[in-house]
């Protein structure tokens, strides 16, 4: 017999674009997007402020709600009971251009962290999302010492990727001439117990 133990899920579901495009792009053009050299020691452009600012999905009111019914859905995966509160802690706009990239990060003192992917091609080499084994001993070992340790998402337009928010992350370098506009975000649960058996 062979038990599992100690996984991490990770959720995805393609939103798509159509019903928030207005919304959004609105919020774009009345957002600043500066480098996030100095933050992050990254190249990718952001408008994540270390201040209370980092509110973008307050401008997207169809996406926050696609965005939340999708929380729900992922943390019901979990075997615990909850209240159903949700609250977005911050949000932010990434954009990567040619050779931009995120190193590994985590998004410390949050419960679930997510991406939505809202301005790509789909290209791999557009920059994929690779998530880390949060077990460091693993890349220590023979047996799990290869890319078992690293997972990889292609940036898809439309689609949103939810992660538990210690999970530790980066985005490979855009090597295309296409510029990825990505939504990040890090949201907060109310009440959480053990399902009663």
């Amino acid at each position: 017999m062979i038990e599992q133990w100690f996984s991490i899920p990770i959720f995805y579901k393609d939103l798509g674009t159509v019903n928030i495009t207005e919304e959004v792009n609105l919020a774009l053009e009345e957002t600043e997007i500066n480098s996030a050299l100095d933050m992050w020691n990254d190249s990718v452009q952001t408008s994540f402020t270390y201040s209370d600012n980092n509110r973008f999905l307050e401008k997207c009111p169809t996406l926050t709600s696609l965005i939340y019914n999708s929380v729900l859905e992922y943390i019901d995966t979990f075997n615990f009971e909850h209240d159903s509160k949700i609250w977005i802690e911050e949000s932010w706009v990434n954009i990567t251009e040619r050779g931009q990239y995120q190193n590994y990060h985590i998004h410390a003192l949050n419960d679930i962290s997510g991406v939505f992917y809202y301005e790509t091609t789909g290209d791999p080499d557009e920059g994929n999302i690779v998530f880390q084994t949060p077990s460091p001993v693993a890349m220590n070992s023979r047996l799990f010492h290869n890319e078992h340790n690293r997972v990889y998402y292609a940036p898809i337009k439309g689609r949103l990727i939810l992660f538990p928010s210690f999970l530790e992350h980066a985005v490979l370098p855009n090597k295309t001439d296409n510029k990825r506009v990505s939504i990040s975000f890090n949201a907060n649960l109310g009440d959480i117990r053990p399902k009663q058996v």
